[in-house]
């Protein structure tokens, strides 16, 4: 898998040829030094090389659009008839070829952005009597340390619907894109601008070229258009065809209508069931006997077993009783059951 890999990286990325031929007269150097003036060969040269070394001295660059895809191509193809030790494909043919089909619409994305400085020089060394830079680069892995839990305080709490996680997740991702260019790459008269406003340090930009014919933020990039890309969870739920639960509510034909009918149902009388339906002889069960006493209807004034005094019709808006609802209070308490007045 390893080699596999690395004849992969080949056929996107090539080393820059000037600073290689560099390090090689700077390890040819180093050779004569310390096998008494002798001349390497290429083989010997090239072995002495390690890759930290054309890390550290050499940029890498992408190749071309068409030469990758023809590069991994051909890669593919050498690996069609690999087996194991036992006799078996390493390689599933028809599920490879449907896999590079679909993802070659993503060369493009590989390729390094035109005008923009990915390396940076922070030092030199002397090495075999030349001096060379080291180089630090802004493209790789190194920029998506610790992503994943920074990613989680992207999300300010523990439940939020799907619409409100969209927006955290973009949120998060645009501040730590334009953090980590602004420490990867360094931009000549980078300002001490704390802001990830970018209206603000857009309308700064312009403001600042009409009137000092400079940008004071120069690091800052505009945002490109949109790809109708599906990104976070808006990807997410496009794998699972619950792409509906971003989509936007249909506006109705008629707000008026839509708030009338709103309004409507709103003030609309609640309907009560009747308490008791019927005569309470309507809803024995079979075998039951007929009760000796008649049955006291249940009304708003009763409790469930039909006791008179539940719920009386009292006016609470007063802050005095006149004689007649003192009376009513006391009568009402009387034909309380015993139970209630304990």
């Amino acid at each position: 898998m390893a080699p596999f890999c690395a004849k992969l990286s080949s056929c996107i990325f090539k080393w820059d040829q000037e600073d290689v031929q560099g390090l090689k007269e700077a390890k040819r150097g180093e050779w004569k030094s310390s096998h008494s003036g002798h001349e390497p060969t290429e083989e010997q040269l090239l072995a002495t090389i390690t890759s930290g070394e054309q890390r550290r001295h050499c940029r890498w660059r992408s190749r071309g659009v068409e030469d990758i895809r023809r590069m991994i191509s051909g890669l593919l193809e050498s690996v069609w008839e690999l087996t194991d030790t036992t006799g078996l494909r390493l390689v599933n043919h028809d599920t490879m070829h449907h896999v590079w089909e679909v993802q070659q619409k993503h060369l493009e994305c590989l390729q390094d952005p035109p005008g923009l400085k990915l390396y940076t020089k922070v030092g030199t060394l002397h090495k075999g009597g030349k001096e060379l830079d080291v180089l630090r680069c802004a493209r790789g892995s190194s920029s998506l340390e610790s992503f994943h839990r920074h990613q989680c305080a992207f999300i300010p709490g523990w439940q939020c619907n799907a619409s409100h996680m969209q927006m955290y997740m973009l949120e998060g991702l645009s501040r730590w894109n334009m953090a980590r260019a602004k420490e990867a790459v360094a931009v000549e008269g980078a300002s001490a601008l704390r802001s990830f406003d970018v209206r603000l340090m857009s309308h700064l930009n312009s403001l600042s070229q009409r009137v000092l014919g400079c940008a004071l933020v120069p690091e800052f990039t505009p945002p490109g258009k949109p790809t109708d890309e599906c990104t976070a969870v808006e990807y997410l739920l496009g794998q699972t065809n619950r792409g509906d639960l971003l989509a936007p509510a249909p506006a109705p034909e008629n707000p008026s209508q839509v708030l009338e009918e709103e309004e409507e149902e709103a003030y609309a009388p609640i309907h009560m069931p009747e308490l008791l339906a019927g005569d309470a002889r309507d809803q024995l069960l079979e075998g039951d006997t007929e009760p000796t006493e008649p049955v006291t209807p249940k009304t708003s004034q009763c409790d469930s077993r039909g006791v008179v005094g539940w719920e009386s019709g009292l006016n609470r808006t007063t802050t005095a009783l006149s004689a007649k609802e003192e009376a009513d209070i006391v009568r009402l308490y009387t034909a309380l059951h015993d139970m209630y007045k304990q």
